[in-house]
C-alpha cells in the first residue's frame, strides 16, 4: 500500500531528472507501446487471415486441385519426351553406323544405297528406316 504521507519534493522537476533516468523511462515506455501494438497486429493479422480461408478456401480448393493435377501432368509429359529423346538419340547413333558407302551392309556389291542423315528424318521416318533395317539384316 502507498504511503499517503509521500510528499513529493517541491523543488524536484523535469529538468532536474538526469538524461539517464530521462532516456530509460522513455525507452521502457516506447518498447512496451510497440509490443503491445506488434501483439494487436498479429491478433488482429491472424484473425483476419483464418476467417478469410475459412470462407474462400472451399471456393479454392478446386482450383488447387486442377492446378496441382496440371503441373503432375507436365512432369508425366516432360518425364515422357526426355525418355522419347534419350530412344531417338539411341536409334539415330544406331543409324550412324550404316555409312553410305555402295553396297555396305546390304549384300549386294553393285548396288549404292543412299543413306539419309540421322538428324534430317522425322520421328516416324527414322521408325519406318529401322523397321527396313530389322528386315534386311534379319533376313540375311
Amino acid at each position: 500500500m502507498p504511503d499517503l504521507n509521500f510528499v513529493e519534493d517541491p523543488n524536484h522537476n523535469l529538468y532536474q531528472a538526469s538524461f539517464g533516468s530521462i532516456f530509460w523511462r522513455n525507452f521502457v515506455a516506447g518498447f512496451s507501446r510497440a509490443l503491445g501494438g506488434l501483439v494487436v497486429t498479429v491478433v488482429i493479422v491472424g484473425l483476419v487471415t483464418y476467417f478469410t480461408f475459412k470462407a474462400l478456401w472451399p471456393q479454392l480448393q478446386p482450383l488447387i486441385n486442377t492446378f496441382t493435377q496440371a503441373t503432375q501432368n507436365l512432369q508425366e509429359t516432360n518425364r515422357t519426351l526426355q525418355e522419347t529423346q534419350s530412344s531417338l538419340n539411341n536409334l539415330n547413333s544406331g543409324f550412324g553406323a550404316v555409312g553410305a558407302q555402295p553396297g555396305a551392309g546390304n549384300g549386294s556389291a553393285g548396288t549404292a544405297t543412299q543413306v539419309t542423315p540421322p538428324s534430317a528424318l522425322s520421328p516416324s521416318a527414322l521408325n519406318q528406316l529401322y523397321q527396313e533395317l530389322q528386315g534386311k539384316n534379319g533376313s540375311q
